[in-house]
């Protein structure tokens, strides 16, 4: 359940990851006041209002659509409910199909379940026309190979087939660098790196990728929920305050490390802006950090 990290290339002369950690310590201290707390949304009542309000104001003929790959998976599935919460017509496209748990039967059926691998394209292609943003939720564990594969040639995959279907908004849920040895998870780290690649070169003015560290929330397994937010929400709020800024301030290449986990339902919150409305939802193109991620949450 914890996200890998996803190598970013600080071009530098002097100690480039020092560097990167100083900057992120730098702009986290602006979340000091609230830092007692976690942060769940820094939205404007009018912000959130106004992206609420965008697929409910549409017509029926125009309502926006996002295409969620993995969306019976665990973030997958709050982004699913996100979505829905906006208004959003939703089309989840993953290889096992719709899967339903009775805590899921307030909105499963409101989904439109679709069976497909996201490698074979001809299988799902034609589910993009008329999609107003697609996200990548997929991603597994595995030799390096297939962890490349799945998490980056599978992304690249539908970004293409976005991209060819004149999809507005691509999100892709990719995951913090922790600055780990290269030997560690080297497949899974350059599959996400590959994927992001692709993001920032097809839509390079609405393309977003997340990237939260642990995500804690509900999950299910086999159908059992594991309540991981009893760890992930103390360490949050603990990795947010003051204690943690004044350490990382002193040991700034603590930064890489000691990142604060995200609440699934904010990873979803700011996949789901991002995919319905992009940019107009004042949520940063390009990559966000596990740091910036509460901020946009509704």
């Amino acid at each position: 359940v914890i996200f890998i990290p996803l190598r970013t290339y600080c071009r530098t002369r002097t100690h480039p990851r020092t560097t990167m950690a100083s900057r992120i310590v730098s702009s986290v201290r602006s979340l000091l006041p609230r830092a007692s707390q976690v942060i769940s949304s820094t939205k404007s009542a009018q912000e959130v209002a106004g992206v609420r309000g965008f697929a409910a104001s549409a017509s029926p003929g125009n309502q926006a659509k996002v295409v969620v790959f993995g969306g019976n998976g665990y973030v997958g599935s709050y982004v699913c409910k996100s979505l829905l919460s906006m208004g959003v017509a939703v089309t989840s496209i993953n290889r096992s199909g719709q899967i339903t748990y009775p805590e899921w039967d307030h909105w499963w059926h409101k989904v439109n379940w679709v069976k497909g691998d996201a490698l074979e394209p001809e299988e799902w292609k034609d589910k993009l026309a008329g999609a107003t943003g697609v996200v990548s939720c997929v991603g597994a564990f595995g030799s390096n190979a297939y962890m490349e594969k799945v998490c980056g040639d599978a992304t690249v995959s539908m970004v293409e087939a976005a991209k060819a279907a004149k999809v507005k908004n691509f999100v892709f849920i990719s995951a913090h660098d922790y600055q780990l040895p290269s030997f560690v998870l080297s497949g899974y780290v350059a599959g996400k790196k590959k994927a992001e690649e692709a993001v920032a070169s097809h839509f390079p003015t609405s393309g977003f990728s997340l990237r939260p560290g642990f995500i804690h929330g509900t999950r299910y397994v086999n159908g059992v929920p594991v309540f991981l937010s009893t760890i992930g929400g103390p360490l949050e709020t603990a990795l947010r305050g003051e204690n943690a800024m004044n350490l990382l301030e002193s040991q700034p290449k603590l930064a890489t490390i000691m990142v604060p986990p995200t609440k699934v339902e904010d990873v979803a919150s700011v996949a789901a802006q991002a995919a319905a409305t992009g940019a107009g939802a004042g949520i940063p193109v390009g990559p966000i950090s596990a740091w910036d991620i509460p901020k946009y949450a509704m």
